[in-house]
């Protein structure tokens, strides 16, 4: 690692000592490399070539390299823009024949078909996708746990009049919904969510799954969400709890797309 050019200390040394042999291979060769390429501008993080080094390494031991480097890669690196994708589903709008799909990057200027009075942001990209026509409404796809980061810099979504969550009923689902909340309800947006309580916990039981897509059994969460209301802890606490449970997540996919706009519209109106 010294001969690479390693900046070694006894915190980095220890660090290092407890990789797997594949791992110390690979930290060697994107230490060297690093140390021969100082100019990062033209790669995001993801696009380093370094041999050997996967994209979920890096992000595994970015914090060890930029020690043993002594420079933060990050921040030599351009940003990968965030995008967002959402559709049009005001029934005048669409009448028109205009384009239905649409996505918004970062630092993107043009103007969206029409200014939406509310928001309604989904995880599910078939739920995005073929939303039922409502009026003055945008349905946003979030990004998961980078909903909160990638959307509240996006004025035309901060400034309708309602924002609407509607995720999974499931531990990530309503810790999405709770930073949400953190980080948008600091610029004074207030954020609601549809079919995330325990009366929709309730009444999708039968849709409810003890299984991630690989087969491995969900596990419980300890995650504390003080941003949730009174029916969304409870559901939360459903299916989170470290005892027995029947299920641990209700795909929001799986729901009718009919009772989700029933579900917005109540919303809406109250």
């Amino acid at each position: 690692m010294r001969d690479a050019g390693a900046v070694l200390t006894s915190v980095t040394l220890r660090a290092a000592c407890r990789l797997a042999d594949g791992d110390v291979d690979v930290v060697i060769d994107a230490v060297g490399w690093l140390n021969e390429n100082r100019d990062m501008s033209e790669w995001t993080t993801r696009q380093l070539p370094v041999p050997g080094m996967h994209t979920k390494w890096l992000g595994s031991h970015e914090k060890l390299l930029r020690s043993l480097v002594g420079r933060d890669i990050s921040l030599e690196t351009r940003p990968r823009l965030s995008v967002a994708h959402f559709t049009y589903t005001d029934p005048g709008y669409l009448a028109t024949g205009a384009r239905r799909h649409d996505a918004w990057t970062t630092g993107d200027r043009h103007a969206v078909a029409y200014r939406p009075r509310n928001i309604l942001i989904v995880e599910n990209r078939d739920c995005r996708l073929w939303f039922p026509a409502m009026p003055d409404t945008v349905v946003v796809e979030g990004g998961g746990k980078a909903a909160a980061s990638s959307l509240s810099g996006i004025e035309w979504i901060t400034a309708a009049e309602r924002l609407v969550y509607w995720g999974d009923i499931d531990a990530d689902g309503f810790a999405i919904l709770d930073n949400l909340r953190s980080v948008l309800e600091r610029q004074g947006i207030r954020v609601d969510s549809i079919l995330m309580d325990a009366a929709a916990r309730g009444r999708y039981a039968d849709l409810g799954v003890d299984r991630d897509r690989r087969g491995a059994l969900l596990t419980p969460s300890t995650a504390r969400l003080s941003n949730l209301t009174f029916n969304e802890a409870e559901a939360y606490a459903s299916i989170a709890t470290a005892g027995s449970v029947p299920f641990r997540r209700i795909e929001q996919e799986k729901i009718n797309l009919a009772d989700a706009k029933a579900a917005l519209i109540e919303v809406l109106n109250r």
